[in-house]
Parts: structure tokens; C-alpha cells; sequence
């Protein structure tokens, strides 16, 4: 009886000291959880040619202030106000694309799910039209769409475009540093669905890639 109690005693100190290895703290979880305002959703940063074009520009990113801020209904007002911009300056991309993407965010914000996958499925339709279902450009925005279907329980489809972006950028034939954010993002989402050995899996793939792109 003594060695019997002798021996619980020691795998309970024995899962004690594993405990931390085990298990993330809740904030350590949070930290790598992916939230709206992590993605870009439209976000443009370049340069514009046109005043019409630079009009749009200043009315996307104060809508994307004004969500930011938690002023939602400002936020769609100047959304739709930057897509009229947009329509009338005949700028597909950036521009309605774009706004598109940013209005779909407010409506994920606002808890409107299924506003926000119309919209976002909206912008990737026109983004295909002006592209091309191949394009790496119309590929990319697929990983802002994945989350949000993770967001809502849409397993399937997340991680069909997930997968399907990342296929994109492999049909290249390069091995890039885009093609290392794209599975990025899946070693990230496999993490939060709790396939461990999966993210594990793209994680050594990762830093293999990563190796490789910083030799000379």
C-alpha cells in the first residue's frame, strides 16, 4: 500500500511539473488567437495616380478611423461613401475591392455574420472578375475570408481556402516569402482548432522555407 501511494504521489508531481508545458496560459492563447482587426480587409497602403482615386483613398481610411474608433454607424456611411468614390472614378482596385473588404469588417464588428460574408464574398467575386480565379492577387485575399468562416463555425470552408491560396502560390513553382505567410496563417488556424500535430507539421515546413529564403 505504501509503494502504491508512494507512486500516485509521484506522477501526481510528475503531471504538476508537465502542467506548464502542457497547457497556455489564457493570455498566451489569446496573443495567438487571430482577431478582425489583425487581418487587413482592403487595406490599402500604396500609392494612387488620380485625385478621383486619392478622394476614394481619403474616405476608405476614414471609415476604417471611424470603426476603429467604435463609431460604427460613421464607419459605414463613409464605406459607402468611399465605394461611390470609387464606382465613379472607375477604380475597380484599389477601390471597390478594397471598400468591400473594409465593410465587410464593420459587419463582422457589428456581429452582422452573415452581412459580412455577403460582402466579403462580394469583393472576392469582383476581385476574380478583374483578376482571374489563379491570380495570387485573388488568392490572397482568400485568407481574410477563411478566418471569418472560422470565426463562424465554417470549418470546411475555411480551410478549403486556406489551402487553396496556399496551392496558388505553390503552382509558381517559388518558394517565397508570401508563400510563408500563407502557411503561416494555416499553422495558425490548425493551432487554434487544436490539430497540433498538423501545425506542427507546417510549422517545421515554415522554418525549412525560412531557412532556405535567407541564404544568400
Amino acid at each position: 500500500m505504501a509503494v502504491l501511494l508512494r507512486l500516485v504521489a509521484s506522477l501526481t508531481c510528475l503531471v504538476l511539473l508537465q502542467w506548464p508545458l502542457l497547457m497556455e496560459s489564457p493570455a498566451a492563447l489569446a496573443e495567438n488567437q487571430r482577431r478582425p482587426e489583425d487581418l487587413k480587409f482592403g487595406k490599402y497602403t500604396g500609392k494612387v495616380e488620380s485625385a478621383a482615386v486619392s478622394k476614394w483613398l481619403e474616405l476608405d481610411n476614414r471609415a476604417r478611423e471611424e470603426l476603429a474608433g467604435g463609431d460604427y454607424g460613421a464607419a459605414e456611411k463613409s464605406f459607402k461613401e468611399a465605394l461611390q468614390a470609387a464606382e465613379s472614378a472607375s477604380s475597380i482596385y484599389p477601390g471597390v475591392i478594397n471598400s468591400l473588404l473594409g465593410l465587410s469588417l464593420l459587419y463582422e464588428k457589428m456581429g452582422s455574420r452573415g452581412e459580412a460574408e455577403r460582402t466579403y464574398e462580394l469583393g472576392m467575386r469582383t476581385a476574380e472578375s478583374l483578376w482571374g480565379a489563379q491570380s495570387l492577387r485573388f488568392a490572397y485575399l482568400m485568407i481574410d475570408l477563411a478566418w471569418l468562416y472560422h470565426w463562424h463555425g465554417k470549418e470546411s470552408g475555411a480551410e478549403t481556402l486556406f489551402l487553396r491560396a496556399i496551392k496558388t502560390e505553390e503552382s509558381s513553382g517559388q518558394e517565397s516569402s508570401v508563400l510563408v505567410e500563407l502557411l503561416s496563417e494555416y499553422q495558425l488556424y490548425l493551432k487554434e482548432c487544436g490539430r497540433v500535430a498538423e501545425s506542427e507539421r507546417i510549422m517545421h515546413r515554415i522554418e525549412h522555407l525560412q531557412g532556405k529564403l535567407s541564404q544568400p
